[in-house]
């Protein structure tokens, strides 16, 4: 190394950087590589400085302080593109930059000069490919020097070595400015360093010169305060989401976006906890709410509403690959599908704690034994009766995906629906792809054959059955005859599956002696049922009541037998199963794997397994849901993949800390909202964003900023029909069919339109779910097709989208009810009706200018509909109105209801 320019710096041992060997540099000194050996970075390539510094401030009146560079930054009087790179400090401001020559830097705001000098400091300067300002990155001791965007200059930088030397540091030529103090280490790198790369080198570095890593806080210690209220230890805010936030965006050195306004909040709120629009005055009463905690009340009341249910009823609705119908060829219909949904909105509304609701999925038939399931007295005890809410869980089995063709033999049948469930089961709470080892071990995730078929027996002895819905216990003669009608009807069903199990030639004769076993059970059965017509009474009454299906038990003996198959083929058993949990889960959980052998028993290990609060999996892979939920993306992003296929968590302390809070707030959903909903980040603005958040975290994984969502199809068709004043908001029953045209229709729609209107205008979640067809709307707007557990749902954009919004008779009939309810509430001016319209349909007062050019388009959409004639089907108050103004003043309305700004949330 030598110097063009001043006398050469001298070698210390000890310096001030953490008493290592070092370089001491002054006002005249520099240093300078040769150039036969040139840094390999040219022209727009990325590269990285990691230097390990103690910076003294200058004595001189000098501008600059150059600690490392490499180019040429001269001569002046070529103002061309940027071709040199240098870390340096700007000695009146402390600004730490990276200088390109020619006057082209890109700076850090100022800060206090105590920050930069007299300490052992690591140093880092990260360039990409790219304008400077937009990818330059300084890190001071593995932390941002400041949040804010770096300035300067946009020009793509044209790296250029000097003809003298490559390297340079300090005062090496009479261009580049003095350095007072020790340098101990240099890293150049002719690429730009990821940021797990970067950190462990400068965290190399820094135990090397004694200086403190920046401390991360754990789960723990975050819980702790927050439950203290005690200040964090470090950043501006309490709240301890904020904390893992914030610590992600200074490793990045990105600010966040300021906190949304009032009217925007509360239209986010009311869409994600209610799936519905805030109403004109329920916005002006939450923007005028002068009440500290405003926020927190506007939450509360959100909870409470009977209609948050429906909305988080059908997140998990997806997960459970709920459905009305079979799908397949015949696409059976379930005829109280519809009831498991009931208790899922229920279960949402009373805040049932999440372990329960997973054991009552599971197990609720092992874990609360009512008596009805076909053995015993079949009477329930009256004590019980609470217990049989719990058993309709157990739905989450009973309406997945069922072949129900003629030719498809028992085993056939069974085995794909205990793949289904254990599938489901896997994806739903593990957030494991277990079907990936139905016919080998799974290529990625250490899960075997084994596992998934020992799985597989834990439900071998499950079958869906019906139970009838909280009989009369003062029924005439129930204790008499109910047991004998079940028994009927348990005798020919075991009957037909054994018989199908086997074809008729390949019959041992030990087969053949239990098939005729079995039919004369049914024979006798059918015998000790009364028939004189006076006992047929109770026979008609008690079979027509209405039932719920749910799991149920075979009889040992008719429990089919789990073989782990070679391939997944069924014609290619290799060993029996017995019912086991997952080997490296349980190993990891100290838990014996070996299940209870029997008809019963091995479910309610499972589901008590899986709520244990020490479950690796379990709470987390919920919590990461709701966050996804509210979000719009998981900090696992693979929310039914939490294994090596899946995106690793962008956040895995925040993940953990949540999962822990979420185990010790009582499994409490409720709860979690709380958390997340009165964190700054949930609350940031959407729109938010500079050139160098895009360049560096364009997908917001970091969030700094809100993600702006769209609707999901269910929400939009509530939000058409709240706006339009029409939507009946009556909760739960059997699903419905809204009218449909038959260019709609399919050969397989089957679709029978519900006789009383006031059923078209339910809420979507109450529109039949069919696998084979599914509504319009919902199908357009990316609604799953629950053949699987769906783990979220996609967001397309395409052109049929907004021509079923602006052409289809559904939504054109609920703009003739906006336009009506325009009239019915501000009268026939047409200023007055713009601006309802806006409050009504986007939640805030339109701009002068809106005003005019809507104002404009009523009048020009008038001239248009001067030969109209009235509106078939009109509502009373547009009725009243010239059929020319009640057209325009329609086509209006509807093009409201067709604004990007109506089908998303900022």
């Amino acid at each position: 190394m030598d110097a063009q320019v001043g006398a050469p710096p001298r070698f210390v041992n000890p310096s001030t950087v953490g008493g290592m060997p070092a370089v001491r540099f002054h006002e005249i000194a520099g240093l300078g590589s040769t150039a036969e050996i040139p840094v390999d970075v040219h022209g727009d390539a990325g590269w990285t400085m990691i230097a390990a510094v103690n910076v003294r401030p200058p004595s001189q009146s000098t501008t600059t302080s150059v600690i490392v560079g490499f180019g040429d930054p001269m001569p002046a009087s070529d103002p061309g593109k940027p071709r040199a790179s240098l870390l340096e400090i700007h000695r009146e401001t402390a600004q730490l930059r990276h200088a390109g020559g020619f006057g082209h830097d890109a700076a850090l705001p100022a800060r206090g000069m105590w920050a930069i000098y007299d300490r052992p400091q690591v140093i880092t300067l990260v360039k990409q490919s790219g304008a400077m300002s937009a990818t330059t990155t300084l890190v001071l001791n593995g932390s941002p020097v400041a949040a804010n965007q770096i300035t300067g200059s946009s020009l793509l930088p044209d790296i250029r070595h000097r003809d003298d030397f490559s390297i340079f540091m300090g005062h090496a030529a009479n261009e580049l400015g003095a350095l007072r103090g020790d340098i101990a280490e240099v890293a150049i790198y002719n690429r730009s360093l990821g940021c797990a790369e970067r950190k462990a080198i400068e965290q190399g570095m820094m135990r090397k010169y004694g200086i403190d890593i920046p401390h991360l806080p754990d789960a723990a210690e975050i819980s702790d305060r927050h439950r203290q209220g005690m200040t964090p230890s470090f950043g501006s805010t309490l709240h301890p989401i904020d904390e893992f936030i914030d610590t992600k965006l200074d490793e990045h050195e990105l600010s966040s976006a300021p906190l949304a306004d009032r009217r925007t909040l509360i239209r986010r709120a009311y869409f994600d906890l209610l799936g519905l629009p805030p109403t004109p005055e329920q916005i002006t009463a939450f923007v005028n709410d002068e009440a500290p905690d405003a926020w927190e009340q506007l939450l509360e009341r959100l909870l409470h509403s009977k209609h948050y249910g429906e909305r988080w009823g059908r997140h998990w609705l997806d997960v459970a690959r709920y459905a009305d119908t079979g799908g397949y060829e015949t696409d059976i219909y379930y005829h109280n599908a519809w009831r498991y949904r009931d208790y899922v909105v229920k279960s949402f509304n009373d805040d049932k704690p999440y372990d329960q609701f997973v054991q009552e999925q599971i197990a609720a038939d092992e874990l609360w034994p009512n008596n009805l399931d076909l053995d015993g007295s079949y009477v329930m005890d009256p004590e019980k009766l609470r217990h049989f809410e719990a058993l309709t869980g157990t739905g989450f089995y009973a309406f997945g995906p069922q072949i129900h063709e003629s030719n498809m033999d028992a085993k056939k049948r069974s085995y794909e629906q205990l793949s289904d469930w254990v599938d489901t089961t896997t994806a739903a709470f593990l957030g494991l792809t277990f079907g990936c080892a139905r016919c080998h071990d799974h290529k990625f995730d250490p899960i075997s054959q084994r596992d998934y078929y020992s799985l597989q027996a834990v439900f071998a002895g499950s079958r869906t059955r019906e139970a009838f819905i909280q009989p009369d216990m003062g029924l005439a003669d129930w204790g008499q005859h109910y047991p004998k009608i079940i028994a009927v009807a348990e005798a020919r069903q075991a009957y037909l599956r054994y018989e199908q199990q086997t074809s008729v030639d390949e019959r041992t004769d030990a087969e053949k002696e239990k098939l005729q076993e079995l039919k004369n059970q049914l024979a006798d059965r059918l015998l000790a049922l009364p028939l004189n017509d006076a006992q047929k009474e109770p026979y008609v009454t008690i079979y027509q009541r209405p039932t719920v299906t749910v799991l149920g038990h075979y009889r040992g003996e008719l429990a089919p037998q789990v073989w782990l198959l070679s391939r997944g083929d069924l014609k290619h058993p290799k060993k029996k199963m017995v019912p086991r949990l997952p080997a490296l889960l349980a190993a990891q959980m100290e838990t014996d794997p070996v299940l209870p052998l029997g008809p019963s028993g091995s479910r309610k290990e499972l589901a008590l397994w899986l709520t244990r609060p020490d479950h690796p999996l379990t709470s987390r892979v919920m919590v990461n849901r709701i966050w996804q939920w509210h979000f719009g993306r998981g900090i696992v992003a693979t929310p039914n993949d939490f294994g090596k296929m899946g995106v690793p968590p962008t956040h895995p302390q925040l993940l953990d800390w949540l999962a822990t809070e979420f185990v010790d707030q009582g499994w409490s959903i409720k709860a979690m909202h709380r958390l997340i909903m009165t964190s700054q980040a949930y609350r940031r603005d959407s729109s938010f964003a500079t050139d160098r958040h895009r360049q560096v975290d364009p997908e917001n994984l970091l969030y700094w900023r809100m993600n702006r969502r769209r609707l999901e199809g269910e929400a939009i068709w509530d939000a058409v029909h709240a706006v339009a004043g029409t939507i009946n908001l009556e909760l739960g029953g059997r699903p419905v069919m809204p009218p449909l045209l038959a260019e709609e229709l399919t050969n397989k729609s089957n679709w029978v339109e519900s006789l009383d209107p006031s059923q078209h205008t339910r809420r979507g979640l109450y529109i039949i779910v069919r696998r084979n067809f599914n509504f319009p709307l919902f199908e357009l707007f990316d609604a799953p097709v629950n053949a699987v557990s769906c783990s979220g749902r996609d967001v397309s954009t395409v052109a049929p989208q907004a021509l079923w919004l602006l052409n289809n008779h559904l939504g054109f009939n609920q703009a003739k009810h906006f336009a009506d309810r325009l009239v019915r509430d501000r009268g026939t001016e047409s200023e007055d009706q713009v601006r309802w319209a806006w409050q009504l349909a986007l939640g805030r007062e339109p701009t002068e200018t809106e005003v005019t050019e809507a104002v404009q388009l009523i009048d020009q959409l008038q001239a248009v509909e001067a030969d109209a004639v009235l509106l078939e089907d009109a509502p009373e108050e547009l009725a009243k109105l010239p059929p020319a103004k009640a057209a325009a003043l329609t086509k209006f309305s509807l093009t409201l209801l067709n604004l990007n700004e109506f089908v998303y949330v900022d």
